[in-house]
């Protein structure tokens, strides 16, 4: 798009009435991404053109437009990301990938930002398919047969289609451990479409982990594209082979979490592990929940009784389950439980020996975190407090 055509694009699409949001939405997001795009053209440029024409549209109508628009020009990756994950990305911590597009049975594939630590990684894609008149009616993507693995050829991502696929897999790999996959449940995942307009999908995929691996470069791969339409339950296949190759910036693969370990101990409550990352900080703990389920006098069977006796019975862990928790920095900022339950973020194991394992995922950062932090809950009623400090 040449700068004239750009100058009318942005002119057309802060004049029109347009009725529905999610269209002027589009018309903006595209006309400002499609530019970007172009690589002699650069983002200042564009930015100082946009606030020109957002000088005039807040003169004749209001400012809530012109709030929008700049919005679309910061990163899409930040669209319906956790709070954890914006501050990272306001911070800095994002790679926007200078790529080609990759091109199988006549659609164009590319990545054009990415952001990953040991916990979150989310890749935004670009789809344009040529060969249909308008891909707004689409409503979801998904890559099929989807594998991204690393330089050092850790799995982090196996998604395939069937136990065959698997087979072959391996056994093209050398891998003897089956279903290794570093992210969550086989490369368990949230996508959206963040936008969609005339022949192009920008498309968010998210991931989850424990920890995943310094990676220096991500290999991704998938052979199919399928485009749910949301006027019909027609399903849209298209067959091909994206391979993608993108190279992580420093930052990313040299970075380091931040180590806490509690300065007041508890009777109760013992923390095992407290790790800040980019995105988010991960926290693991030991509790009590009850006695013990049998004793060792017992014997077999009454062991068997007793355990499948707690295993039918739904009993006391609600009572006794960690809520209302928070963490606390020497700011007195406070930071919650991550809200997606998509990423494994939270959850609890209660123990045949009377204890409770509870683990959970908050929003606070690197760049929110203090030498000292406080951990806040609530359990059976008891507000508890627990000082940390860092570690490294």
């Amino acid at each position: 798009m040449n700068e004239e055509n750009f100058d009318k694009e942005i002119k057309k699409a802060l004049s029109e009435e347009i009725e529905k949001p999610k269209n002027y939405e589009n018309i903006i997001k595209n006309t400002l991404n499609n530019q970007n795009n172009n690589t002699h053209y650069k983002k200042i440029n564009i930015i100082k053109k946009v606030a020109c024409f957002i000088l005039v549209i807040v003169l004749a109508t209001s400012v809530i437009f012109a709030k929008d628009i700049l919005a679309y020009i910061s990163y899409l990756l930040k669209t319906n990301s956790s709070k954890g994950e914006q501050t990272a990305i306001d911070n800095g911590y994002i790679e926007e990938v200078n790529m080609k597009y990759i091109n199988s049975n006549g659609v164009n594939v590319r990545v054009s930002e990415i952001l990953m630590d040991d916990y979150n990684l989310s890749i935004l894609f670009n789809i344009e398919i040529p060969g249909t008149e308008s891909v707004e009616s689409v409503y979801n993507v998904n890559l099929s047969n989807l594998v991204i693995t690393d330089e050092q050829n850790n799995v982090l991502v196996l998604a395939l289609e069937n136990s065959e696929r698997y087979e072959e897999f391996y056994k093209e790999n050398n891998i003897q451990e089956r279903n290794r996959n570093i992210a969550y449940n086989k490369g368990a995942y949230y996508g959206e479409i963040i936008t969609n307009y005339g022949r192009t999908i920008e498309y968010k995929y998210m991931t989850y982990s424990e920890e995943f691996p310094k990676s220096q470069k991500l290999n991704i791969s998938f052979d199919k594209i399928v485009l749910s339409n949301k006027n019909s339950y027609d399903k849209t296949v298209i067959e091909g082979e994206w391979n993608i190759e993108v190279n992580l910036p420093e930052e990313m693969y040299n970075r380091e979490t931040l180590i806490y370990n509690a300065k007041n101990s508890t009777e109760d409550i013992l923390i095992t592990s407290f790790k800040v990352s980019n995105t988010a900080t991960k926290i693991e703990l030991i509790t009590k929940w009850g006695d013990p389920v049998y004793t060792e006098g017992d014997s077999e069977e009454e062991r068997a009784r007793k355990t499948e006796e707690f295993f039918n019975n739904a009993h006391s862990v609600q009572n006794i389950c960690v809520k209302n928790e928070y963490i606390e920095n020497s700011n007195g900022e406070k930071f919650y439980p991550v809200v997606n339950s998509s990423d494994g973020n939270g959850g609890y194991n209660q123990m045949l020996n009377g204890m409770l394992r509870y683990w959970q995922t908050f929003n606070l950062t690197k760049y929110d975190a203090t030498d000292t932090l406080k951990l806040v809950l609530e359990k059976q009623g008891e507000i508890i407090e627990i000082e940390l400090e860092n570690k490294n």
